[in-house]
């Protein structure tokens, strides 16, 4: 297993392990701060440096532990003290959570989209998952608030588009169909649009 395919399996798992989506309530769960992201994520930050955070931190621990051969029970601790020490971090520390937000933010957007068109090849998506997670976390650096109002809208509107797609269907929202990827597109430009319209800069951020 290359270790790009190993970075997917581990942040899939620890997606899973601090949402539940396995489950239709964890799948709400995920539309709801989706959708919290793409209207609010500027003004709501701080709460999502805390969720990214955990995902991150759960994934590295996930990775080391299967990198160390450990017991699945182990791995799951691991990965809980992992999730709660970069969430400390990345909710602490203003521009490494906006760094790891936008890490994961770019992530999930780069990967999911080609993931829906290369179900077979799960190299490529993630591969240009942390290229696009890297990009935008860079940039965020320089231009924090339309960074975030652009990445936040954009990747809440694909979240809660592919929950609603699994709500309503039973399916796998990693499916999309070509009206979920419409309702996607819209569902973020005017998260995108509100955001701007009402987020007011704040003095921290620089443009």
């Amino acid at each position: 297993m290359t270790l790009l395919n190993t970075i997917y399996d581990a942040f899939n798992s620890a997606v899973n392990i601090t949402t539940g989506t396995e489950s239709m309530t964890g799948t709400i769960l995920i539309m709801a701060i989706a959708l919290m992201s793409a209207l609010l994520g500027y003004k709501c930050l701080r709460f999502l440096t805390l969720i990214a955070g955990a995902a991150t931190g759960a994934a590295l621990g996930i990775y080391f532990g299967h990198q160390y051969k450990l017991e699945d029970l182990m791995v799951i601790i691991l990965a809980f003290v992992c999730a709660a020490v970069v969430a400390f971090i990345s909710f602490m520390f203003y521009k490494a959570g906006i760094f790891i937000t936008m890490f994961v933010s770019g992530y999930v957007l780069g990967f999911g989209v080609l993931a829906d068109t290369m179900p077979d090849n799960p190299m490529i998506p993630a591969t240009a998952g942390l290229i696009l997670g890297l990009i935008i976390a860079i940039a965020a650096m320089f231009l924090v608030r339309i960074i975030v109002i652009c990445s936040t809208g954009m990747v809440g509107g694909y979240l809660f588009a592919g929950g609603l797609f699994r709500v309503m269907t039973l399916q796998d929202p990693s499916k999309l169909s070509s009206f979920t990827a419409i309702v996607a597109i819209v569902a973020g430009v005017i998260g995108i649009v509100i955001q701007f319209l009402t987020a007011e800069k704040r003095e921290i951020d620089g443009f």
